[in-house]
């Protein structure tokens, strides 16, 4: 049989060390019987001690056989009990009990100043005060029992720990138990053998270790551990130390165990040794929620096997230094074998992250973070050989990271020696953020990130090899079939530009990249791996060395359903590959053993270029051969065998000068049929388009004259009228262009380029979006001076009382409004500032050849105003918005403005007239996806200045509902927009470049609003408005933009052209919540007249300081 896995790993560990930090601190005592043993010399004087063991207040100096026997010995509260003796006290019987209230200290060998020796069974020990050592031994040392005593609490202070044989109940520390001294081989807590119930702390245990146990060091718990939320177990060293860890349940049976659950709440702690060591079995559940962590090349939490679940919500922390050479882990975090779940939602971390053995079926789970230096995951089955059943799942927000740099290359190097000197052989350990070994009927999910520095993100172990000989287990020759089925959906990435390395794989595994991305070449085994591709990225190559490997060299199936691309990022070396469904693009080259077999669309962007297909290539008759023609060349595929044709061929032609002329579009070394069907999408040539098959290669001949094509004797071109066999025509030679006369010379077609109009329309959104921010700051003023709505909500004061008609202000200027200025308020003079929040919607229908345009802007107008003469106010505004728009098509726009704006007005006679300057900038950013070539990708600026100015005339006027303030206005808005060039990147051929272009915006409008103030029964004022205006636009609407082709080719695209006359609507309230609080809300649309609708919803608040 092979040797069990955990024997394995623990052959090839040295030694696994770390550090548990909990926020408890436990302290275990266990021995047969209690017995407080011999005193020494002297005794305490009559008035200190009585005969039935008791210690009353006061000092008793150097006790002789001061002990109690079937009662309770007591050390009264004030009492001393000192000793510089050997015995300090005994109990003796089987339920005795020692309760300490006062300080009992020894300056020799003991706990209770001396040595507790036990000789009944069921004897107890509570102390609720101090125990006390001044030599370098125990404070509480329990000898010669031969039952056990029954159980230890500790609520106060223990100097120099606690070491015992047996404890057949509960230890419970609530208080502090400091560790024996110096070289006494004792740490805090020694139980030799077993502790029969729980072992609880609530306290703090703490020991100085050299050459000894760890703070807590017991043989078997029969019930739990527990290390409460707060408590701490602390091993510090002071020298060198062989401690095996801060907790250690082991004895030299090596059948140490725990019977209930072992749970960490709070701290366990080595700075030089291991956090927690259970050479066993937990029978429970592993619970972790505070921090375990270990020393330098230590491990956290090495456990033989929990038969319950494993759970990590806190954090369990190891250490890697470079240079350790004696340990395989170099620095664990996690060993552990189970036969439950694993669950990790919190930190393990050390040199190797976690070692797992999964001997159960209960899936493995990482939603936290697993870190390891040189190894982040280690997963097996039970041993080497066996199976692993339990599925491992890397969750959305889990991360398996291998982090080590420099200083790891050289632990990976020991690792990589130590592991072959383990196991004999020559296989191979790499460094790695996820390695399994042996077979694996489960599967590894990847839905989160995996990641590596040096090594590769995921690697295998497989092989024949030979194990070291040991005591207990001699050498062995085992052969492991290892393979892992791996589905990624998240992140992985390789560090040494190797993302999964299944060279050491010994049995078929499929790898399914369904989502995300796989950065770094793929590995295949000799074994006939599958690759199956459903979507998501492969950012490196797919390698099995078809030159070697053979049939064996695995296949690449693309199955990304209908309308799914993948693009190859790298080159493919396996046996065979399949297009399934979807498209595929061809950006590198592939080699198979067999056959590439396309039966979807296989699409080469590259006009002008070649792609190599090493192998054969077979095209059925649901597939399609997609390529790129440019006027300076064609997509070329090379097949370095046999190409047997059938299905589509589809030309997507880019922008540009087309004269007649020939393109090879294939070349093989026999091309056996023909496709069915020939199209051609993207720009029109404007030629005659004329495919010809010859034996070797397929021609693309533009121009009148067509192809001439050489036909092959076995199977004519024309089967109706073929060539005698006798006399057949002369063939081409293989690689040479077809026997065709030149095609006749034709004039140069200009081919335009198609789905461009984006740049237009993103030009229509900017030019609308400022003349919205232009129109809002100069109502803004107008509506604050006249009582408007927006100015209601923003006003420093009410309107002009009263009835306003003309004749009221008489002739004058901005400077002579006594009489009106007479009845403004003083809060006239006060600052005020405001703030609107905006989302605008507008929409413009196809005209002539330019497709529609939607869009959505969302943004913040916000200024500050106040008067600098009588009736006459000036701001500033800023503001910010961005907008998003969607050709009809296949081309988006996203832009971001920054606006400033200064604004002043005042009353002249009963008009009032406001104006505005403002500057803006826009950083514009375009995409143009075509369908299996790519997305066309640009940015560019933009400057925006405008001005405007409006006259408006507020006038109330009686009705039925009360008095009515309607306000007719007019006014002139003007936008000059430039924006900068450009150059595409991303779709190859279909790229378009631009010297930008300027625009100019002249917009008359008139328009009228009326309100109605209401008061509420609490004073609330609200006042609703009804508004209309009318605008033209003047000035030119043309939208057409002047851009170029790869080849220089300039052309001239054509935008929507937006609607020159607009009418609007609108309807407003206003609410003023405070004195000198308003708040406001409003609705605007333009009514669909042409084809242009846009709808303004917005809210805002005006503040009078």
């Amino acid at each position: 049989m092979p040797p069990d896995l955990g024997s394995v790993f623990f052959a090839f560990h040295a030694s696994w060390w770390g550090i548990m930090r909990s926020r408890h601190l436990l302290a275990l005592a266990g021995c047969s019987a209690i017995a407080l043993c011999a005193l020494g010399a002297g005794r305490a004087a009559a008035s200190c001690a009585s005969g039935d063991g008791n210690v009353e207040p006061g000092t008793c100096a150097n006790p002789q056989n001061l002990s109690t026997s079937n009662a309770t010995g007591t050390v009264s509260t004030g009492a001393t009990l000192t000793t510089g003796l050997q015995t300090a006290y005994t109990i003796s019987g089987n339920t005795s009990t020692l309760l300490n209230n006062g300080t009992i200290t020894s300056q020799r060998d003991g706990v209770i100043g001396g040595t507790v020796s036990v000789t009944g069974a069921g004897d107890n020990i509570v102390n609720n005060g101090s125990v006390l050592n001044t030599s370098p031994s125990n404070a509480i040392s329990v000898v010669a029992a031969s039952q056990g005593l029954a159980s230890l609490t500790n609520n106060g202070t223990i100097g120099a720990g606690i070491n015992a044989s047996n404890l057949t109940g509960n230890l419970i520390n609530a208080g502090q138990i400091n560790g024996g001294g110096p070289n006494t081989g004792i740490g805090a807590v020694s139980i030799t053998n077993t502790l029969g119930g729980n072992f609880t702390n609530s306290g703090m245990i703490a020991a100085p270790l050299t050459n000894g146990n760890g703070a807590v060091s017991i043989g078997t718990i029969g019930g739990s551990f527990l290390n409460a939320a707060g408590a701490a177990i602390t091993a510090s060293d002071a020298g060198s130390n062989n401690v095996t860890a801060a907790v250690d349940i082991s004895s030299g049976a090596n059948n140490a165990s725990i019977g209930g659950n072992f749970e960490n709440d709070g701290t366990i702690s080595s700075p030089t040794s291991g956090g927690v060591t259970v050479d066993g079995t937990i029978a429970g559940n592993f619970i972790n929620t505070g921090t375990i962590s270990a020393g330098a090349n230590n491990t956290a939490v090495s456990i033989g096997t929990v038969q319950g679940n494993f759970m990590n919500s806190g954090l369990i922390s190891g250490t890697f230094a470079s240079g350790s050479g004696n340990t395989l882990a170099g620095g664990g975090g996690l060993l552990v074998a189970l036969q439950g779940s694993f669950n990790n939602s919190g930190t393990i971390q050390g040199g190797a992250g976690a070692f797992l053995s999964l001997r159960g079926n209960a899936p493995a789970t990482n939603s936290g973070t697993i870190n390891g230096s040189l190894i982040g995951l280690f997963f097996a089955g039970p041993s080497l050989s066996q199976p692993e059943q339990s599925q491992v799942v890397n969750t959305p927000t889990g991360l398996i990271e291998q982090s080590g740099g420099a200083a790891a290359a050289s632990g990976c190097a020991q690792v990589q020696t130590l592991f072959q000197q383990a196991v004999g052989g020559s296989g191979s350990f790499p460094c790695s953020a996820v390695f399994s070994t042996g077979p694996n009927s489960a599967g590894f999910v990847n839905r989160g990130t995996i990641s590596a520095t040096i090594g590769p993100a995921v690697a295998l172990f497989g092989g024949t090899f030979t194990t070291v000989a040991t005591v207990d287990n001699p050498a062995q020759t085992l052969s492991i079939s290892a393979n892992l089925d791996l589905t990624n959906t998240g992140t992985i990435s390789g560090g040494n530009g190797v993302a999964i390395d299944y060279t050491e794989g010994t049995s078929a595994s499929t790898i399914t990249q369904a989502g995300g991305a796989i950065n770094g070449n793929i590995l295949l085994s000799s074994s006939g791996d599958t690759v199956n591709v459903t979507g998501g990225a492969i950012n490196g190559a797919i390698l099995g060395n078809s030159a070697v490997n053979g049939a064996n060299a695995g296949t690449v199936n693309f199955a990304l359903g209908s309308g799914g691309t993948f693009t190859t990022g790298g080159s493919i070396d396996v046996a065979n590959v399949n297009v399934n469904s979807g498209t595929v693009v061809l950006a590198n080259d592939i080699t198979v053993f067999s056959t590439v077999t396309n039966n979807a669309n296989l699409q080469l962007n590259i006009a002008g270029g070649a792609r190599t297909i090493n192998g054969n290539y077979t095209q059925s008759g649901t597939g399609a051969l997609t390529m790129e023609v440019a006027p300076s060349g064609a997509a070329q595929l090379n097949v370095t065998k046999t190409a047997g044709l059938a299905g589509a061929l589809a030309l997507v032609y880019d922008p540009g000068t087309y004269t007649a002329r020939n393109y090879t579009l294939l070349q093989a070394g026999a091309v056996n049929g023909q496709f069915a069907t020939a199209t051609a999408s993207g720009a029109n040539p404007g030629l005659a388009q004329t495919i010809g098959y010859n034996p070797t290669n397929v021609q693309l001949c533009l121009g009148s004259s067509g192809c001439t094509q050489a036909v092959n004797p076995v199977n004519p071109v024309n089967p109706v009228n073929p060539v005698s066999p006798g006399n057949p025509g002369t063939p081409n030679a293989p690689g040479s262009p077809p026997n065709a006369p030149a095609p006749a010379t034709a004039a140069p077609i200009v081919v335009a380029p198609t789905n461009a109009s984006i740049f237009a329309g993103t030009t229509d959104t900017l030019v609308l979006q400022a003349q919205q921010a232009t129109a809002t700051l100069v109502g803004r003023l107008g509506d604050r001076l006249s009582g408007g709505v927006t100015g209601a909500a923003a006003a420093l004061g009410p309107a002009p009382p009263g009835s306003l008609q003309l004749a009221q202000a008489g002739a004058g200027n901005l400077g002579t409004f006594d009489n009106l200025i007479a009845t403004l308020p003083d809060a006239v003079a006060q600052y005020g500032g405001w703030f609107r929040a905006s989302g605008e919607f507008p929409s413009f229908d196809r005209n002539g050849v330019a497709p529609g345009l939607t869009a959505q802007n969302g943004g913040f107008l916000t200024g500050l105003d106040r008067p600098v003469l009588p009736g006459v106010v000036i701001g500033g505004a800023f503001g910010y918005s961005h907008a998003d728009a969607q050709q009809h098509s296949s081309g988006n726009g996203e832009f971001d403005t920054v606006r400033i704006a200064g604004y002043g007005g005042g009353w002249y006679g009963p008009s009032l007239l406001t104006a505005t300057v403002g500057y803006a900038h826009d950083w514009i950013d375009t995409t143009r996806t075509f369908a299996g070539i790519g997305t066309a990708r640009e940015s560019h600026g933009g400057n925006e200045a405008t001005v405007a100015g409006q006259w408006a005339l507020p006038t109330q006027l009686p009705s039925i509902a009360g008095d009515l303030t309607v306000m007719p206005r007019a006014g002139v808005q003007f936008l000059h927009l430039s924006e900068g060039g450009f150059s595409e990147t991303g779709a190859d051929g279909l790229d378009l470049s631009s010297n930008g272009r300027t625009t100019d915006s002249l917009q008359p409008y008139i328009g009228a609003a009326v309100s109605r103030r209401f008061t509420t029964a609490t004073g609330t004022e609200i006042t609703p408005e009804l508004r209309a205006s009318y605008s033209r636009e003047v000035l030119s609407n043309n939208r057409a933009w002047n851009v170029a082709a790869i080849d220089g080719t300039p052309f001239l695209v054509q935008g929507v052209r937006p609607s020159r006359d607009m009418l609007a609507l609108g309807i407003g309230v206003t609410a003023r919540a405070q004195q000198n609080l308003y708040l406001y809300a409003s609705y605007d649309t333009v009514v669909h007249t042409g084809n242009t609708t846009d709808q303004l919803v917005s809210a805002g608040v005006r503040i009078r300081f």
